[in-house]
This record gives structure tokens, sequence and C-alpha cells, in this order.
């Protein structure tokens, strides 16, 4: 169901349009805009008759917020949930009877609460921008847990956006001292491989180590940010594509990162042999990756 509680924002749907909403409010666009991106946006879920009340919700209370909630969707939320249609979609997705009943009484209420007029109109706030912390071609020497260095080249770096990223890969750098920018020229790209097993059929899926590194959170990793050591800077002669086909890419942690870089480098060097290789140099000049 997406539910995780029986309340109005104890649903991924709900939460996904309300956040949308207000990322738009809070860039000014207007109203109207704002309504017309998202009936494009969440077409699908405006569709699904499993989805589409708690878009209607999402969208009513984020209205009632700003003041502005129209007549026509005050009444399309006060059909759904006076005719119970709602809860005739909870019992259908096998939800308890104590629950029905619980989701009953939180929407009565909401309906109460949308009669009547909020106060005053929810502030736009102040939107942060960042920029990523390291330039293009940066190489990071990381000290890891076992004494030795490892090594992140870093790709791509954002200015002025909401994260501030800067995408790094990860290199087959293991040294027992201070790696130097010719350590990092001759370095490959640290591949990896996922293993999935279906039935009696073995499928192995090999990627390059991507990383990205958000500025947004760098006040919450100050401790983990001294494990990088900036240690120089290579030509990048080509533009990388924003994102990777991995599914290794970590925001919060960055002490997560070094803790994987380690395990990959062990496993690599390990005798963990891969079908696909590129070098720094190669990558950074487009002629491989």
């Amino acid at each position: 169901m997406g539910h995780w509680g029986t309340g109005l924002s104890s649903n991924d749907t709900f939460m996904e349009v309300y956040e949308t909403f207000f990322h738009y409010y809070n860039h000014n666009l207007s109203i109207e805009e704002i309504r017309e991106k998202l009936s494009l946006h969440f077409a699908e879920i405006i569709a699904n008759n499993q989805t589409s009340n708690d878009y209607w919700f999402a969208l009513s209370k984020a209205l009632w917020e700003c003041q502005a909630l129209d007549a026509a969707t005050f009444n399309t939320v006060k059909h759904i949930i006076e005719s119970r249609s709602d809860l005739k979609v909870w019992k259908e997705l096998d939800a308890s009877d104590k629950d029905i009943k619980s989701r009953e009484k939180v929407l009565d209420k909401f309906l109460e609460s949308l009669s009547t007029e909020r106060p005053k109109a929810k502030a736009r706030k102040k939107i942060n921008y960042y920029s990523g912390i390291y330039e293009p071609g940066t190489c990071l020497a990381i000290k890891m847990a076992n004494g030795n260095y490892g090594g992140l080249i870093v790709l791509i770096r954002d200015t002025d956006t909401l994260e501030g990223e800067n995408i790094v890969a990860a290199t087959d750098i293991n040294m027992n001292s201070l790696p130097g920018v010719s350590d990092f020229k001759q370095a490959n790209i640290l591949t990896g491989r996922d293993i999935e097993i279906i039935g009696s059929v073995e499928n192995r899926k090999e990627y390059f180590w991507i990383f990205a590194l958000e500025a947004k959170r760098r006040r919450y990793n100050k401790e983990a940010e001294s494990a990088f050591i900036p240690v120089g800077k290579l030509q990048v002669d080509r533009v990388f594509e924003k994102y990777f086909a991995t599914p290794y890419r970590y925001n919060d942690n960055w002490i997560n990162i070094v803790k994987i870089l380690e395990d990959a480098l062990n496993s690599f060097y390990s005798g963990e042999k891969y079908s696909i290789s590129a070098s720094v140099e190669e990558w950074l000049t487009g002629k491989q990756g």
C-alpha cells in the first residue's frame, strides 16, 4: 500500500506530492504553475484508484496551508471522505478493521480542518544552494582503517544546486604512504560486482565504483571529511554524464565510502577478477569509460 501508518503523511504518495508542492512553492512558482506541474508529474498516480486519494489529500493540505484551497479541490476531497471510498481501497488491500477505523477518524478530522480557513498562509522558505567541495580532477587520498591509503578521483562538481554534488570514482590505489598525482594517473578505476542467483542461473553485473559527496551534508560529515586528503589535480578533458549506471552511490554518511572502498580493495587484491577495466587517465581523457 505504500503506507506505514493510518495518518495522512504515513504514506509514500502523500509525502512525495506534498514535498514536491513545497519544492516549487519555495522556488516562488505561482499556485497555478505548481498545480499544472503536479498534474503532469503525478498523472499516473492520479489515474490509479489505489493512489489517487493520497494525491488529493496531499494537494488539499498543501493548498490549505497556503490559503489557496479552492472549492473544486475541497469538494473532491470531501466526496472521497464522505463516500468512504478511501476506506474501501484500504479494505481491498486487506487492511485490518482496527486500521480502517483509525483511518476513518483521521480522515474525518482532516475534513474538519480543511473546512476552516488557515489563519495565515505558510511563508515561502529561502532556498539554500550549494556547490561541490572539490574541483574536477582533484585527487583525494583516503586514509583507511587498515592504515593504508586508497584514492578517489573527482569527476564532476555541481555549482549552485540544492545538493552541491561531487561525483567521484574510486581507484585501485592501496598504498602504505600518501599517494601523489602520478600514482593516481597510473591507477585504475576500481571495479565491483553484484551476483544474483535466480534458480540455478547466476547473473553477474560488473560496475565501476561511483559515489556522490553532497556539500549539503558537509556539516554532518566534518569528522569523516578529515579522511579525504587532496594531494593534487589532474586535467579533465571529458564531459561526464551526470549519473552513472551503478546502484552504489552514497550521500549521507561519507565514512561509508571509506569502509566500502577498503572492502572493495580487499576483494580486488585477494584475486577477484573482472572483465571490465579502465585507467584513471582513460576516464579523464574520454578514451574509455
